[in-house]
């Protein structure tokens, strides 16, 4: 057995190297793990504080609309259901009137194929609180890859459409107003010029 010695050494060490390679490599890997775990934890807990949502989607060279991230509280927002459904824009568009559904998809249609940003405020008939105004952003920008991302967000604008129509009504009230002041001080002051 002493002649097999220097073997057995030899494979004993390379062994125990190679122990000693894997237990730092799997070290290493469940540092890796844990923190891209850590990352994607806070990056969901930032999109849950938002009051909307965030999405992310990526056409790859082929052609084909891939998610690449949604918010965790699209279904809260949109309904039960709009995570399970092909896309964003296609949970939006089943609540949409179809003009509104019809100049949604233009839109996203040529915001991916100009490499423009994306702007979409829409009527959304919600069964579950009624109509709402959703207002939708996003901008896209090439992959190394050959492909595109088209990253965005969508919120509820609708106390903005609700504030800018009691703007505009006081608006028309006032120039009604000044109108009738003006006509009723034209009247006495043409009787006392004439």
């Amino acid at each position: 057995w002493r002649r097999h010695l220097p073997w057995l050494l030899a494979a004993a060490t390379g062994l125990l190297l190679l122990a000693g390679a894997s237990a730092w490599w799997m070290r290493r890997l469940a540092r890796e793990v844990r923190s891209r775990r850590e990352a994607e934890d806070q990056r969901n807990d930032m999109a849950a504080s938002l009051p909307g949502v965030v999405f992310q989607y990526v056409v790859g060279p082929d052609g084909q609309l891939q998610r690449r991230y949604l918010s965790p509280s699209v279904d809260s927002f949109l309904g039960p259901g709009a995570s399970q459904a092909a896309g964003l824009m296609e949970a939006v568009a089943r609540h949409l009137t179809p003009a509104d559904a019809a100049a949604l998809r233009e839109a996203r249609r040529r915001s991916l194929a100009e490499r423009t940003p994306f702007k979409q405020t829409a009527r959304y008939l919600d069964p579950r609180h009624g109509e709402r105004w959703l207002h939708c952003e996003a901008v896209v920008h090439a992959l190394r890859d050959g492909g595109v991302a088209w990253t965005g967000y969508l919120v509820d604008v609708s106390t903005e459409r609700a504030l800018q129509s009691r703007l505009l009504d006081a608006m028309q009230t006032r120039n009604l107003f000044v109108a009738s002041a003006s006509h009723e001080l034209r009247g006495p002051l043409q009787v006392i010029t004439l």
